[in-house]
């Protein structure tokens, strides 16, 4: 939010209520918008933008910087009372992180450093469509409880190219699971997935992609996983097949069914098999900015 030495008021009624339409905007657009609108900045002043677009990053995700999905996990109080953060910034251009007094979590400098570098690829040239920012000399002041003064953000002019993403439909995916348990779960699991592979050959699947994943073994680290613990108490497998037509993906969730009364003892097959689902992939692209009119239009309901 912004704020002056004389605050301002928004008030909104009914008479002068706005709608807005937009096609997929940056998260950051949200915040940097009304310090433009609020402070008179110009589109080319650089580092005034950079201010907001260091704001913006910051708060874009919500709790994830007042405490949510940090290394500090162990410590945060009352998570699930968790405080949404803050933007407070000046007419000075001064950022100051916080959240709402007697909520949970903690805004401090680990959790601000943490979300600083979420989702960005060279903090030197963070690119956004108004203005490329300079993260690498920011800095950070805890200047009270959850309360972080932030600085040091730096604006070069902005890209002569906006980011196009685009939708198509690409296939469909059919998946199915199952669940082994302990003893020997690991070799039961390692045992289904082959009695899946077999299967799979014999209906003659027509697949583009097929992943077999043992859920809490290899599934998030795959081939880097460690050596699995022999006597783990119980393992989830994944079947996933990206298929061009509907019917073939059926067939996933068909042939793993049968684990049931086939797979080794302490198996579970899932009677409820997720139909076939349609995948819309993306296409990201970029368009040169002169190829691009933009048009703002308020109406009053």
């Amino acid at each position: 939010m912004s704020t002056r030495a004389h605050p301002v008021t928004w008030r909104r009624s009914k008479r002068d209520a706005t709608s807005s339409i937009s096609d997929r905007a940056t998260d950051d657009a949200a915040i940097l918008a009304p310090l433009v609108h609020e402070f008179g900045w110009k589109w080319d002043e650089w580092d005034n933008l950079a201010i907001g677009i260091l704001a913006g990053h910051l708060i874009e995700c919500g709790a994830a910087c007042s405490g949510g999905i940090s290394s500090l996990w162990r410590e945060v109080p009352e998570p699930w009372n968790i405080g949404y953060p803050i933007a407070e910034v000046n007419e000075n251009g001064e950022l100051f992180i916080t959240k709402v007094d007697g909520t949970g979590g903690v805004i401090n400098q680990v959790t601000l450093t943490e979300h600083l570098l979420y989702e960005v690829h060279d903090p030197g040239n963070y690119l956004m469509p108004e203005v490329i920012t300079d993260f690498t000399n920011v800095e950070m002041d805890e200047v009270a409880k959850d309360r972080v003064k932030v600085w040091g953000a730096k604006g070069k002019p902005r890209p002569d190219t906006l980011k196009a993403g685009i939708a198509y439909m690409d296939g469909f995916i059919g998946e199915a699971e199952s669940s082994v348990t302990w003893p020997d779960a690991v070799e039961k699991a390692e045992r289904s997935i082959e009695i899946i592979e077999k299967r799979l050959q014999m209906v003659n699947l027509d697949a583009e992609e097929v992943r077999f994943d043992m859920i809490g073994v290899n599934s998030c680290h795959w081939s880097a996983s460690p050596a699995p613990d022999p006597d783990i108490n119980e393992v989830r497998i994944r079947v996933a097949a990206k298929c061009a037509e509907r019917t073939e993906a059926a067939k996933v969730a068909r042939e793993c069914v049968m684990l049931m009364g086939t797979g080794p003892i302490g198996s579970t097959g899932q009677l409820n098999t997720p139909p076939p689902r349609e995948v819309f992939a993306l296409w990201p692209t970029l368009i040169p900015r002169e190829e691009i009119s933009q048009t703002v239009e308020t109406r009053e309901l």
